[in-house]
């Protein structure tokens, strides 16, 4: 017994020295070189790994076996495999197995009891499925990180407390409607990230995922969810296998095949709009603003002109150009440049993503209004806007949309008024603390008699606020975005497969313009047409099909989460009965 424990000691800490090193090796790499790729990656797994050699036996003696945490890494390595860009999707229907087992033989009774191994777990998850953030902020990156599986904990620990109050029966009830009310908390709150919702991981198959034009990604949540504690309660139950497995298969299955009959549907085709996609390819890092704003624009305008005599709609990816002003828009050399082409091609129009602004004398009380001290001494108030601008024959006569749907802290101060010691702090990290003005509703951009959705980067996550433009009569939806932070990593591809869902949810075509990424069209049914390769120079030249069909979601919206609320507060009051009762009862 003294020799093993001697030779697992030593095991130990080789692989500690061994994990050190390589953190060593990736952080002197990291800091010489100019982009980092899938460094981050290793850095983050060898840091994480050593934390746990150090710490194990200070965090884990006495709570629970080792066994305990080996199920919790797991966890973290399957929802990792389950999830985009890795191709094993089907993991992720086992991926909360390990945590609902852990759940179910830890002898603690506290809340918090068990947390340190659901932490553990969904730490794993993020660093592993988004490391790629660090390619944009290094600080930043590591706050979502830690807030992320902190808030994850908490969700599975308040389902451990309902389940253990409520009794077994209630599982799938009380993990559905805690974890979809958790996603849903994400996707509305100021700081919000809901890059990791479960219903995502479909995005790498969206044949399976054609009935999300009625449920949306908390659809594939519920799915999801409901698999995973089918096959926890097959491994836990004494009970009859065969009829395990049936109820696995059936809930499998069925919208599996309910989805591949929805897939030979066809979608209405009596318009058409031609379109060509730029992906000018400036890198954003050390490129895009150091590059002279003429270059640029001669650039985007040489691409354009590949196609311009068979095209109605060239879009340009977000932020082509700017600052532009937009007062005084018809000044730039870039836009006059733009305006020269619109001159000689008037039929057709332009999709443009600017860094825009707008002057004013008067200090209204948004709190995105900046002082400018202008030449002769007065002073100005302008705003910003993360822009999209439809042109045709004249510039002056633009048609913008503001990007409402911001980046905390690089384009917006969460809680602004509530946390004002966060200003030194976001702009220690380069965003603005004014923030970008933003617009209440959706508006439409119109070219070529169609009317267009103009999405602009992270507001394609959202899926309910996708739906705004087509109620507002969105006939296709154009996503302009800059993928190129985050590197030739997963980042750039997990953006586009998130796209598939809103075609899907919508049944629209996407003409999707990336400054560096992946630009292609994206059918109604999720296919991508026409991708281009990362880090390219390239122009996408297709048709695309107008319809104004309104699915079952864009109508109805989340049912899924607003049944999940109502549910829980049905829980809670159950909870409620319960302890008065046993308090009576005494």
């Amino acid at each position: 017994m003294t020799e093993l424990r001697t030779s697992t000691r030593w095991i130990r800490w080789i692989s500690l020295l061994g994990l050190l090193a390589l953190a060593g090796l990736m952080a002197g790499q990291m800091i010489r070189l100019p982009l980092w790729g899938y460094r981050p990656l290793l850095l983050l797994v060898s840091i994480w790994g050593s934390l746990q050699l150090i710490l194990f036996p200070w965090i884990y003696r006495g709570i629970s076996p080792i066994r305990h945490w080996c199920l919790s890494s797991l966890a973290g390595i399957l929802m990792y495999l389950g999830f985009p860009d890795m191709p094993l999707t089907l993991l992720m229907m086992v991926g909360l197995v390990p945590l609902l087992l852990i759940e179910n033989e830890r002898n603690d009774s506290r809340f918090f009891g068990g947390s340190v191994y659901y932490f553990n777990a969904f730490l794993l998850w993020n660093i592993t499925s988004v490391f790629w953030l660090m390619n944009t902020d290094f600080a930043a990156s590591i706050f979502t990180f830690l807030l992320n599986a902190f808030l994850m904990t908490l969700a599975f620990l308040l389902y451990a407390y309902l389940h253990r109050t409520l009794g077994k029966r209630y599982q799938l009830p009380i993990l559905a409607a805690v974890w979809i009310c958790f996603e849903q908390f994400h996707l509305a709150w100021d700081i919000s990230f809901p890059w990791l919702q479960l219903g995502n991981a479909l995005s790498m198959y969206p044949i399976l995922a054609q009935w999300y034009e009625y449920t949306g990604v908390s659809g594939g949540t519920l799915w999801i969810i409901a698999l995973n504690v089918l096959v926890y309660q097959a491994i836990s139950a004494d009970t009859s296998y065969r009829r395990d497995i049936t109820r696995i298969l059936a809930v499998l299955t069925i919208p599996v095949a309910i989805s591949i009959v929805l897939s030979f549907r066809p979608v209405p085709q009596e318009d058409v709009t031609r379109v060509s996609i730029i992906q000018p390819n400036f890198e954003p890092h050390f490129e895009k603003f150091d590059v002279a704003q003429i270059v640029q624009v001669e650039r985007h305008l040489s691409l354009a002109r590949k196609h311009i005599d068979s095209t109605d709609l060239i879009v340009f990816p977000e932020t082509s150009f700017g600052l532009i002003m937009l007062s005084d828009i018809h000044k730039y050399r870039t836009m006059q440049r733009v305006q020269e082409l619109l001159s000689e091609y008037p039929r057709v129009s332009f999709l443009i993503g600017l860094d825009a602004g707008d002057f004013t004398t008067e200090l209204d009380r948004s709190q995105h209004v900046r002082p400018y001290t202008s030449r002769d001494g007065s002073t100005l108030y302008w705003k910003r806007y993360n822009a999209a601008l439809m042109l045709r024959e004249n510039i002056n006569d633009y048609q913008l949309y503001k990007k409402s749907k911001l980046v905390p802290g690089a384009e917006k101060l969460p809680y602004r008024k509530a946390l004002p010691f966060m200003e030194s702090f976001i702009s220690g990290l380069g965003g603005s603390v004014y923030g970008l003005e933003g617009q209440e509703r959706r508006s439409l951009l119109s070219a070529a008699g169609t009317q267009v959705g103009a999405v602009i980067c992270y507001e394609s996550v959202y899926g309910q606020y996708v739906s705004e433009y087509t109620r507002a009569g969105a006939e296709i939806l154009a996503i302009i975005t800059n993928d190129g932070w985050w590197d030739d990593t997963p980042g750039h591809r997990q953006h586009l497969r998130f796209a598939t869902l809103r075609a899907i949810e919508q049944r629209k075509y996407i003409v999707r313009s990336a400054n560096s990424g992946i630009s292609a069209i994206i059918s109604p049914k999720g296919a991508i047409i026409s991708p281009t390769a990362y880090d390219e120079a390239a122009v996408v030249h297709g048709k695309v099909y107008p319809n104004r069909v309104i699915t079952f979601y864009t109508r109805w919206g989340d049912l899924i989460p607003r049944i999940s609320i109502f549910l829980l507060i049905c829980l809670a009051f159950g909870v409620l009965r319960s302890t008065l009762g046993n308090r009576l009862g005494r």
